[in-house]
């Protein structure tokens, strides 16, 4: 079983200016089978808003589109979700932890029995407005869906919006933080960052973020670049491999049968290198780009492959 473990990703961090050719492909150091099956990454999903209104919304869902387009800091974003890899396994469909509007509350999205359904939200109807942020913390997939559990069925709360937006923001304490209490999408995913240890940059009460700003904090808190003397290099052992799964993840047909052919082992070395690129580039004009693409295979990773 390959992992994401923390020691790997001390050496990927120590690596993260390597000349493009290399691109941070390495089967030594990177994958190995004998490494226990444990993952010290953890993915936050941010939704772009539409360009324009969908004629199926409701008066409810009009409303929550427009108070976040005015009242969220830059750049806007929608909605906010988390993503658990499944290694060493989906943890019986525990990967998709969200909550919505008109929904029951927050739960897990990607059971069995809801899998085409996410396959078109996820892929189809909404696939080109991912972005995709990483969290690191020792042993992160376990403590994050640990924490999810113990916020299901936490209710919707649109009435939550005011105290995050930023003239009411300091008014945002009053709320309860606590597992199970409402909350809009924001809202429920900074409190488990915060229960999983993986919410170390996020100083603030739970209510007081919106999706913009917890996006914002999330990125703006990922590691920084390294100087020269702390890089080292990579040996690059089957580099073409790595390059072709990354293109079968990214812009590859939309196919059960391509990222099953991949199997996990592909998929997490390319879902690896994408997570880098996002480090990489957190500061720079290709930001964007870099999260688009993580966010893209993580999604066919986790929608696709077999549940194991």
């Amino acid at each position: 079983m390959v992992t994401l473990q923390s020691k790997e990703l001390k050496n990927l961090l120590r690596n993260q200016q390597l000349p493009k050719q290399q691109e941070h492909c390495n089967s030594n150091n990177i994958v190995d089978s004998s490494l226990k099956p444990t993952c010290d990454v953890g993915f936050v999903l941010f939704l772009e808003p539409t360009e324009k209104d969908d004629p199926n919304w409701t008066n409810m869902e009009y409303i929550a589109d427009r108070v976040i387009r005015t009242f969220s800091p830059r750049p806007t974003m929608s909605h906010v979700e988390l993503v658990v890899p499944p290694i060493p396994d989906s943890g019986g469909g525990r990967v998709h932890f969200a909550t919505y509007l008109g929904a029951e509350g927050a739960d897990w999205q990607n059971r069995l029995d809801r899998r085409s359904e996410g396959i078109d939200f996820y892929l189809i109807s909404n696939g080109s407005r991912w972005r995709c942020i990483p969290v690191f913390a020792p042993n992160v997939a376990e403590s994050l869906r640990n924490a999810c559990d113990s916020n299901i069925h936490s209710p919707y709360s649109l009435s939550m919006y005011p105290t995050s937006a930023r003239p009411l923001r300091h008014f945002a304490w009053i709320w309860s933080d606590t597992p199970k209490h409402m909350g809009h999408c924001a809202t429920i995913t900074s409190r488990v960052l915060k229960q999983a240890g993986a919410g170390y940059a996020l100083s603030r009460p739970s209510p007081w973020y919106c999706p913009s700003s917890l996006y914002s904090e999330l990125k703006n808190s990922l590691p920084k670049r390294l100087d020269e003397r702390e890089r080292a290099s990579l040996d690059t052992t089957d580099l073409e491999s790595c390059l072709e799964a990354i293109e079968l993840l990214v812009r590859g047909q939309l196919s059960v049968e391509v990222v099953r052919n991949l199997g996990d082992s592909r998929c997490i070395d390319a879902i690896r290198v994408l997570t880098m690129r996002v480090v990489e580039t957190s500061t720079t004009e290709n930001h964007r780009i870099a999260q688009k693409e993580l966010a893209s295979a993580v999604l066919r990773w986790v929608l696709l492959r077999s549940d194991t």
